[in-house]
């Protein structure tokens, strides 16, 4: 059995005697109450009430300076199913009309109170209410269903604009097996091990010399007539004398016996369907005249355009007899070009066939699809993306970043930049039934940061603020307020997450971590540092962990790990650190000491290596942080989609459940409404045999409409139970979608990732070259991209690079090292 819903009241009135009344009143006849008095509090409580609605919203005549009528229009906006009842002082029954004309009210009720005037409105009212949510719960079942079909119809005109593309891909398959399957037929045929008596037998011809005769001149007449039009379509001189000799056995070419064999198996195959004893007696040997056979060749140009999707024909000449050209002679002829895709109607060559001249221009046989090219996507740029300026190098080696120059500033809402998206090519159809494929196009990384915002399209990012603009190695536009810390970051400021731009006075202590866009500090000593931009320091940095996405100018490094994207300029020194970077690494007039170093665009260093230090070893033309990005970054994605595919499954489960649940209801409010029909007619029956005085038919009625309440009611308590089972459904479905979107949420930045790292580590090409301006010592260990070199002796002012050697017709990659020019 399901639990009895306790119907709810919401009251608005200023009056407490009328609203205690009303309590009492609705709190004996089984009602929860609400009380308020002021009509925003009626509205705000009307809108949070969810899945659970008020069945009554009673207002008085005036709530708090605010006209009763007015607030039940707004309240049947806010709560359309909750039914509306007025109370109105008994002198104003105009406010009845304008009641009814304006908030649709439900009903009415005059002070002073009546209770059982008022038990017997609100019982009618949660009739209707009861009534209305009922109809609520219904529309919602049609406006699946509806959805649901809408879903089949679109993939029904989906498929049904993909019919004709199919259709004309199945025709042109049957046109290729056709002209495929005449191929093979001809081959099995030339294949045949056919001889004379086995061409005799097959045609069952009698044993008559004269029949034999009329056979071996036929098939000597085609022999003859074949090799002259070969000999004539390739442009080859030849002997007719000495073919009739051969054939008649006075010169035997016996370096030429499986030719002769092979000639003469074609001519019984093109005797198998001729009627020998059906034909004129053929002439004499002697009396044989050799005639040249025509070929549609010499009268017809096929014509393919450059790009296979158009095919013309074009006469060359008018053949000798009428009907030399026919359809089927053309047909034929472009199956043995194989065109097949595209063709016009046979009615249309046809035509063509009877009315063509050499004159006329050419007749477009075949038009197949040409192919829409892609369109690579580009970005326009509205500020200085290219700020290289870091600030003025003093004589001590440190850098004054006071000193830039002038740094790009925005204002709030300008435009920074726009794009123009990536138009998807479409693959063609050549006349061959041969799919034209389309390149690939370029979509740059388009993405919006900290401090700007996208158009409604996409296409355009804003500035939200005034600021530094600034674009990173990844695509991303941000602009950057400034935060100054005057002194250093230690104990007083704690560890910094700022998006935007730091400058740091003093230095950046050990055990502090600063996260921001870019940093500008006098020193680095111990810390941990996450940019999405640059990190200039004017002193040098020591012990640190740095992960940045821009550049990174400094005047020395120490004992550190920097994973960087940009490069990595050093005025000084680089001792005893792990470089890991996508750019290059610049030292050009200082020293590289026991570091290990990768660097895509390669290394320019003053010095290289000690001999009283450990062996630095430099990796050239590689960057395999990137390659570990993308891979953790592939991870996580099919980690996601895994996860989505299981949530997917849920939802399909629940939905299946749902659809079931439909069904049910719908047989419970077909029993239902059979139900409240017979109860009609029994109605009738029951006040016919009443005025009759039939007692014992009034009994059976009355027996009957009990029955059939009986079912009615077990048929509505079932149908609530199950809308309020499809309720906890759509709750539950509901859950796991939110689920499943923030999940699409995370894989759409997961693959915006991806594609940046892709374009980034596409944007240039690698360099596996090192320049040493002054020593590089022995035992220094060089590895580019397909191989590597361990010096054996110091070298000088040198270029060492990874070049292609071709020796011996073998390719392979090594490292040399040459002097600088």
């Amino acid at each position: 059995m399901n639990k009895k819903i306790t119907p709810k009241v919401l009251i608005a009135e200023e009056d407490k005697t009328a609203t205690k009344l009303a309590r009492t009143i609705f709190a004996a006849a089984g009602w929860e109450v609400t009380i308020t008095n002021t009509g925003i509090d009626a509205l705000t409580l009307l809108e949070s009430s969810g899945k659970s609605p008020f069945a009554l919203f009673i207002s008085g005549f005036n709530v708090k300076r605010q006209h009763g009528i007015d607030l039940l229009e707004r309240a049947k906006k806010v709560s359309p199913i909750t039914q509306r009842m007025l109370w109105i002082p008994f002198d104003k029954p105009e406010a009845l009309v304008a009641a009814i004309n304006t908030a649709n009210i439900n009903a009415c009720i005059t002070y002073p109170l009546k209770k059982g005037e008022l038990v017997q409105q609100a019982e009618n009212c949660l009739k209707q209410f009861l009534q209305s949510k009922k109809r609520q719960k219904f529309k919602a079942l049609i406006a699946r269903h509806n959805q649901k079909m809408y879903k089949v119809a679109q993939n029904l005109m989906k498929k049904d604009s993909s019919h004709k593309l199919l259709l004309d891909e199945k025709k042109s398959k049957i046109l290729q097996l056709k002209f495929k399957q005449r191929q093979m037929d001809r081959a099995d045929k030339l294949s045949v091990n056919i001889s004379l008596s086995e061409l005799i037998d097959y045609k069952q011809l009698p044993k008559d010399p004269e029949i034999l005769l009329k056979l071996f001149l036929w098939i000597c007449n085609s022999l003859r007539n074949m090799i002259k039009s070969l000999a004539a379509k390739h442009q080859i001189g030849w002997m007719p004398q000495d073919t009739d000799k051969i054939l008649e056995g006075e010169i035997r070419p016996y370096s030429h016996s499986s030719l002769l064999e092979e000639m003469l198996k074609t001519g019984y195959i093109l005797a198998l369907d001729v009627d020998i004893e059906e034909k004129e007696e053929e002439p004499s040997f002697d009396q044989v005249v050799l005639q040249q056979e025509d070929t549609i060749e010499e009268y017809l140009d096929l014509i393919v355009s450059d790009d296979k999707t158009k095919a013309g024909l074009v006469k060359k000449k008018d053949p000798d007899k009428d009907d030399f050209l026919t359809l089927e002679k053309v047909t034929n002829f472009l199956e043995e070009n194989c065109i097949c895709y595209g063709l016009v109607e046979e009615e249309e060559i046809e035509k063509w066939v009877l009315k063509a001249t050499k004159k006329d221009k050419q007749f477009i046989v075949a038009q197949a699809i040409a192919p829409q090219m892609s369109k690579d996507g580009s970005i326009q740029y509205f500020f200085e993306t290219e700020y290289t300026n870091p600030g003025k190098v003093r004589d001590d080696g440190s850098i004054d970043f006071h000193d830039r120059g002038d740094v790009p500033f925005v204002y709030k809402f300008d435009l920074l930049a726009k794009k123009i998206p990536a138009v998807t090519g479409k693959a063609g159809v050549s006349v061959y039934g041969m799919e034209i494929a389309v390149p690939e196009f370029t979509d740059p990384s388009f993405s919006s940061g900290t401090g700007t915002h996208f158009s409604d399209n996409k296409l355009e990012i804003y500035s939200n603020q005034n600021g530094q603009p600034h674009l990173d190695a990844m695509g991303v536009i941000t602009v950057n307020p400034e935060f100054l810390v005057k002194g250093d970051v230690d104990f007083e400021t704690g560890n910094i997450d700022f998006d935007g731009n730091i400058v740091v006075r003093g230095t950046v202590k050990e055990g502090f971590t600063v996260k921001a866009v870019n940093l500008t500090a006098k020193e680095i000593e111990g810390a941990t540092l996450f940019l999405s931009g640059d990190l200039n320091v004017s002193s040098g940095i020591t012990d640190a962990n740095i992960k940045t996405v821009g550049n990174i100018h400094t005047k020395f490094i120490h004992n550190s790990q920097v994973l960087g994207f940009g490069d990595f300029t050093v005025q000084k020194e680089i001792i005893d650190s792990n470089i890991l970077l996508s750019g290059k690494c610049i030292v050009s007039t200082g020293h590289i000491l026991a570091s290990q170093i990768t660097a895509k665009k390669g290394v320019e260093a003053g010095s290289v290596g000690n001999p009283s230090s450990k062996p630095p070893k430099l990796k050239v033309g590689v960057e395999e942080h990137i390659e570990e990005m993308i891979k953790k970054n592939k991870l996580a994605l099919e980690t996601n989609l895994t996860t989505i595919e299981e949530m997917q499954g849920a939802v399909k489960a629940f939905e299946a459940k749902e659809m079931e649940l439909d069904k049910t209801a719908s047989e419970k409010a077909f029993i239902q409404d059979n139900c409240q029909h017979e109860l009609q007619e029994m109605k009738k029956k029951y006040l016919d045999m009443k005025s009759t005085s039939n007692t014992v038919g009034a009994r059976q009625a009355t027996n009957s409409m009990k029955s059939l309440l009986a079912k009615a009611k077990d048929a509505e308590d079932k149908l609530q139970s199950i809308f309020e089972r499809q309720d906890e459904l759509a709750h539950e479905i509901k859950v796991i979608k939110d689920q499943i979107n923030i999940f699409e949420e995370k894989n759409i930045i997961l693959i915006d990732e991806k594609k940046s790292l892709a374009d980034y580590k596409s944007k240039a090409d690698p360099d596996p070259t090192v320049i040493v301006n002054k020593t590089i010592t022995q035992d220094t260990i060089i590895q580019a991209t397909s191989s590597s070199l361990t010096l054996k002796e110091d070298e000088k002012n040198c270029k060492i690079e990874e070049i292609l050697v071709n020796e011996g017709g073998k390719q392979f990659h090594e490292v040399r090292i040459s002097s600088l020019k």
